[in-house]
């Protein structure tokens, strides 16, 4: 079994700014680099590219990843596209699935769904939702998307939903069922996802934690007699590539993490566990195209990841610096990563 790797993109403005000083010229300036760059990482050879979901932020401007799926599929043909993953307690869950149809169709069965409670409470408040109803409307809303990949209609009545024999139109594919991805942090989460079948993504979290998520999510599967090779779990990190270490380390130490600002800027990083998660060396690997190869088959090898995230605009990279890593990440890292089996994994 090979490592696929994948683009992870939060579609960073490059600079906190207050909302007064965000303008529409931002907004075109951020995106137009973006899809310039996504048909690039085709071309360098990666395999897909994952889209986050954030909201009310000056920072990562990607209140609706699925349009950017949408936007990408017209300028690509063979990557894959995803998305790590949508909010969706803040998501009518009729709607999202129905989303996910159109998508499956307009990508040509390139678009893989993902979901996720959030990074924090903080967005789904801001929206005007109780902190106590998003996880009852996150799993309220994954178990229609559960319903919605077996069958064309969708029976679901809870305090959310009262929907009786309805047609999701355009259907998600049934035979076998588009994979879906969750994003989790807790063995609780891998097994929860497991016993659905579906696939998962974790990050942050140190090597022997995500080692021991992956190895929850496996023990589930295995009671669950559902799928539990490497092709269901993925590994994202923080990660910039340049021609040597030195040079890479002496640019991203020179430039800004946004990830950093984001949450502090939500206070979420008021939690120290958080702050601490946020600074967490293992999520990040940073170097020239060798060292990050190394580290990145060290990393799947050790809790058997078969998908691997590189999140490239986690800090506030020039253009010319963004491109140029995740070019050599295409071009002389992931070559190498996938001649890598997993051979020494814990599967």
């Amino acid at each position: 079994m090979t490592i696929d790797i994948w683009a992870f993109n939060i579609f960073t403005s490059g600079a906190a700014r207050t909302p007064e000083e965000f303008t529409a010229a931002t907004s075109r300036a951020t995106y137009d680099r973006y899809l310039e760059l996504c048909p690039k990482l085709e071309e360098w050879g990666l395999d897909g590219a994952f889209f986050a979901e954030h909201h009310f932020s000056t920072l990562f401007i990607a209140p609706s990843p699925q349009l950017v799926v949408a936007s990408v599929a017209a300028r690509t043909s063979r990557l894959r596209l995803g998305i790590l993953g949508s909010v969706l307690a803040m998501h009518d869950g009729r709607r999202f699935v129905e989303e996910c149809g159109m998508l499956d169709a307009l990508t040509g069965g390139r678009f893989e769904p993902g979901i996720g409670p959030g990074a924090g409470d903080a967005e789904a408040v801001l929206s005007g939702l109780p902190a106590e109803a998003i996880r009852p409307r996150y799993y309220s809303a994954a178990e229609l998307l559960r319903k919605a990949t077996a069958g064309p209609y969708v029976t679901h009545q809870d305090e959310f939903y009262d929907l009786v024999n309805v047609p999701i139109m355009p259907p998600l594919p049934h035979d076998p069922p588009r994979p879906v991805w969750t994003t989790i942090m807790s063995p609780g989460s891998a097994g929860w996802a497991a016993e659905r079948g579906w696939k998962v993504c974790t990050g942050w979290l140190p090597r022997p934690v995500a080692t021991q998520v992956a190895e929850a999510y496996r023990t589930a599967a295995a009671e669950a007699g559902t799928p539990s090779g490497p092709e269901m779990l993925g590994l994202r990190r923080r990660v910039f590539v340049a021609p040597s270490d030195a040079q890479a380390k002496e640019t991203a130490e020179a430039t800004a993490d946004m990830t950093q600002l984001g949450l502090t800027a939500q206070g979420e990083a008021a939690d120290p566990n958080v702050a601490a998660m946020l600074s967490h060396p293992d999520d990040f690997i940073i170097g020239s195209p060798e060292t990050v190869a190394d580290q990145i088959i060290e990393q799947c090898r050790d809790g058997g990841f078969g998908t691997f995230a590189a999140w490239g605009d986690y800090a506030a990279f020039s253009q010319d610096d963004l491109f140029r890593s995740y070019e050599l990440l295409g071009t002389e890292v992931a070559p190498v990563v996938r001649s890598a089996a997993l051979e020494q994994a814990r599967v």
